[in-house]
């Protein structure tokens, strides 16, 4: 199983340059060693549109060659317009693929973000238990999603729901050390 991560790109669709991604994505990082620790089987891929400077069309075509069953999103509320045209043109790419959206925005505006981008699911708060329930479901071919905690999905029928909260870490101290692999260092 393979899991994209997205920084999306924001300078070049109105962000002012140097104010939205052209740090490293160490969220994304933190995701994939959690992910890495949770599921040694899966591979992960970050794909740091921003820093790159893809466009959408480039960052779809980035995922296309890597080929996810799950496709991930960071989503701050300043690159969020980004994120739906994004999210909108990878899941008419890629309808067989989970899409997976969270950071700040999701968080505060989980259900209107959902409707909005058209995703799987929204993350609210910290995203590396959430996205590790995904990946395990999607392993096991659990399509049960209600049992999510920290979620929001859409129903059978179109209403967004809430799963049980997630709790915080109390250590953080398990959560292993950024995957810096992944990105580009310099």
């Amino acid at each position: 199983m393979r899991v994209a991560l997205i920084n999306p790109s924001f300078s070049k669709y109105g962000g002012l340059s140097g104010h939205g991604g052209s740090m490293a994505p160490i969220n994304l990082c933190y995701l994939a060693a959690y992910g890495r620790q949770q599921h040694p089987d899966v591979e992960f891929r970050i794909i740091d549109s921003d820093v790159h400077g893809l466009s959408h069309e480039e960052t779809t075509d980035e995922v296309a060659k890597f080929d996810p069953m799950l496709i991930g999103i960071t989503a701050n509320t300043c690159a969020f317009d980004s994120v739906i045209q994004l999210s909108k043109r990878l899941k008419n790419r890629f309808p067989k693929s989970k899409l997976i959206i969270g950071g700040s925005h999701p968080s505060a505006l989980p259900e209107q973000s959902l409707h909005e981008t058209g995703a799987d699911f929204m993350v609210i708060g910290e995203g590396e238990r959430q996205l590790s329930q995904v990946i395990g479901q999607l392993k096991d071919r659990d399509e049960d999603w209600s049992k999510l905690k920290g979620i929001v999905r859409l129903d059978d029928n179109g209403a967004a729901k809430r799963g049980p909260t997630q709790e915080l870490f109390d250590d953080l101290d398990v959560i292993p050390m950024p995957a810096r692999d992944l990105i580009d260092n310099n």
